[in-house]
């Protein structure tokens, strides 16, 4: 008895030959239309990789003033944000979360509500007790400096007033300074309650003013040493919050689990848990991203099956002889699906090559975007655009688009499977 397995082997290579020399039969309709699937991969993974680095700039930039990619937290803060719920041993805490291979840094940070007076004018504003030497690599807040200087590291003794035991530094936004007629240099006094109850009274002096191009920023935000923060509103070595950095976007879900089994005692949230509204903008953005891509692979898909049925017309008198010879439909149709295979991955490979060279290209020079690009510079954003590599466009929408194309081959050559042999040699 033949062996079926070696029947197999020898069959398929001359299977898939046939069908590669069928393409080449008619080199015109071949290109064109295997033009038309590398021009739509082209678009669907260039445009889905500038969405995809769209985001990482909306996501960096919304994080990087305050938020953090992660925060660690005392339980219950994220709902009811009190001055009383803080967890201890945060420089501990800290040390841990560094040690995370996966982590840049991490920021620990106290926060409180106080009102902020110069002379006869006082204002409502968040005080925020921050570690200087972690949010210059964290935060983006000092870079919006535009007069004096950030706060001083803690490591820099020369900051330190020793009547008071206090480094008597505040960084604060420019309309707050502005609302107060404070400038670098001017006394700030801080009024707050502690959290045992008692009064925090602070007399400090700015060292820097900053302008974040967010009015509530802006208007409502002063940082100064955690040092400072914690003596005025006794609270020994406790945090309300500490804001984590990690080395990859793609890996936060990744480093909050690593996270939450380190610390288990304590809360900790990623960023679309802290920022769902533009959590919910970037989803609501990718649907209709992948609703335009969608019709765009349809109506690729139609133009494949006008292809193949006008293919099965022209090539009627060929399907006759073969059946007049014995061969059955069925291989007949499975030779057309290979043809179909074939064809749809030249313009599969056709189009990620050409996509993954502008990429590549365009994640390094950027793309300008001309008049808008001071509007953006005034919000401290990239006045280019930089598409990043997708996986999941270099995957989805070519497979999405290789199972189409199959079935529709498979529906435009089901005629074979009704043909007359007589009738079908006949045919010109």
């Amino acid at each position: 008895m033949p062996d079926p397995d070696r029947s197999i082997a020898r069959t398929v290579p001359l299977v898939l030959a046939i069908a590669w020399r069928n393409l080449g039969r008619n080199r015109r309709r071949t290109w064109l239309v295997g033009g038309a699937i590398a021009f739509a991969i082209f678009l669907t993974v260039f445009f889905m990789s500038l969405q995809t680095g769209s985001y990482v700039v909306m996501t960096e930039n919304a994080t990087g003033f305050l938020t953090g990619h992660i925060q660690v937290q005392a339980p219950g803060y994220s709902e009811d944000p009190r001055m009383e719920t803080t967890f201890s041993n945060a420089a501990s805490v800290r040390a841990q979360v560094l040690a995370n291979t996966n982590v840049i840094e991490a920021a620990p940070r106290a926060l409180g509500y106080i009102l902020a007076s110069a002379g006869e004018r006082s204002v409502g504003a968040q005080l925020v007790g921050v570690l200087p030497e972690a949010e210059l690599a964290l935060s983006s807040l000092p870079g919006f400096l535009v007069s004096g200087a950030y706060l001083s590291p803690e490591s820099d003794p020369g900051a330190l007033n020793e009547s008071s035991g206090f480094r008597e530094e505040a960084f604060i936004g420019q309309v707050l300074a502005r609302n107060l007629g404070l400038s670098v240099g001017d006394e700030l006094v801080l009024l707050g309650s502690q959290k045992r109850g008692g009064v925090a009274t602070l007399v400090l002096i700015v060292s820097g003013i900053f302008s974040s191009g967010q009015t509530e920023v802006d208007r409502a935000v002063i940082q100064i040493p955690i040092s400072t923060f914690q003596q005025a509103f006794e609270l020994d070595d406790e945090a309300h919050v500490l804001a984590v950095k990690t080395r990859d976007v793609e890996q936060i879900a990744q480093v909050r689990e690593e996270l939450a089994t380190t610390l288990p005692t304590l809360h900790v949230l990623d960023w679309p848990s802290l920022l769902p509204e533009l959590d919910q903008a970037i989803t609501v953005d990718r649907l209709g991203g992948r609703l335009f891509y969608g019709m765009l692979l349809i109506m690729v898909v139609f133009s494949v099956v006008n292809t193949f049925i006008m293919m099965v017309f022209e090539r009627t008198r060929e399907f006759g002889v073969l059946l007049s010879l014995g061969m059955r439909p069925w291989p007949i149709v499975g030779l057309l699906q290979v043809e179909a295979l074939w064809l749809c991955l030249l313009g599969i490979i056709g189009g990620i090559a050409m996509a993954a060279i502008t990429v590549i290209v365009l994640g390094e020079i950027g793309i300008p975007l001309g008049d808008s690009a001071e509007l953006m510079k005034n919000f401290h954003l990239p006045d280019r655009m930089y598409p990043a590599f997708s996986i999941e466009a270099n995957l989805i929408s070519p497979i999405i688009l290789l199972v189409l194309i199959q079935i529709a081959a498979l529906f435009s050559s089901l005629r074979v499977l009704r043909m007359d042999p007589v009738l079908a040699m006949r045919s010109r």
